[in-house]
């Protein structure tokens, strides 16, 4: 079996991503604890990195409030793995799981060939990480993840809505007109799967990861239908342009391997169902 490793395996996607790929794949998975891995640390990197490794899956950098291990950790991290894969073999597959806010704020379906102008700290940390993996790694696939959400709403997009509201009574939203893409956690599993194949996707390929288009306001309109329920909220009508608005494109996407995605609306109705009793 051919040797994967997975750099945030105990994450959100990483804890679904390595049940997905258990049965296919030799999978290696350094744990951060008692400094077993560190993406900081390049000695900790070459104990893992071996000749024989087929590909390197980094979800590193996902879900820090911390702005500098944040960039640390997506900057210098990525460099790190840049530099160890190179060094013991550059042949390696190298997947990044980059974001789709990168592109910052779009009217119009973001192209992976569309200019990048992020306004988030995440995106502008995520763009340039990308630039230093076209420079410099010579296999590589680069994956533009958009929204990521599930049954469960303790983790994912969903997690913000549900825990306001069971919380606080009450959402808020940055601007209801915001717009975002969402795609299920068990399609995004599939996608990065798809990825490690060679004949499906070509060889230093950049790809949007993603689903459906819908607004802020969709959710707050199924949330009042659904719930039988008066919805408190409050809407700070941030820039939209600050806010990244945005609808992304899946064509390139969905020309790899064209399946039927999980629906957005019928996932977060059934959590409404489900949690309603607790707003």
């Amino acid at each position: 079996m051919k040797k994967v490793l997975i750099i945030g395996s105990n994450g959100y996607i990483g804890t679904y991503l390595k049940n997905k790929l258990k049965k296919k794949f030799k999978l290696i998975l350094p744990t951060h604890s008692n400094s077993e891995f560190d993406v900081l640390k390049i000695k900790t990197l070459q104990k893992k990195i071996k000749k024989d490794l087929f590909a390197v899956i980094n979800l590193s950098g996902q879900n820090s409030l911390n702005k500098k291990i944040l960039k640390k950790t997506i900057i210098e991290g990525n460099k790190n793995l840049i530099k160890t894969i190179n060094k013991i073999n550059s042949d390696i597959l190298y997947i990044f799981i980059s974001t789709a806010l990168v592109y910052g704020f779009k009217k119009k379906p973001a192209k992976e060939n569309n200019s990048c102008n992020p306004t988030s700290f995440y995106g502008k940390l995520k763009l340039k990480a990308e630039k230093s993996i076209i420079a410099k790694c010579s296999n590589f696939k680069i994956l533009r993840l958009c929204n990521v959400y599930g049954e469960k709403i303790n983790n994912g997009f969903f997690k913000k809505i549900f825990a306001s509201l069971i919380k606080q009574k009450k959402i808020y939203f940055s601007n209801l007109q915001t717009k975002r893409n969402l795609i299920h956690i068990i399609d995004v599993t599939k996608a990065i799967e798809l990825a490690l194949d060679y004949k499906k996707v070509k060889n230093q390929s950049i790809i949007n990861i993603g689903n459906q288009n819908l607004s802020l306001i969709d959710f707050l309109k199924l949330l009042q239908i659904h719930s039988g329920k008066k919805i408190n909220y409050v809407n700070h009508q941030t820039s939209l342009r600050m806010d990244s608005s945005q609808i992304i494109s899946n064509k390139k996407f969905l020309r790899i391997k064209n399946w039927k995605l999980k629906d957005v609306k019928n996932t977060f109705i059934y959590n409404i169902k489900k949690y309603a009793k607790h707003f």
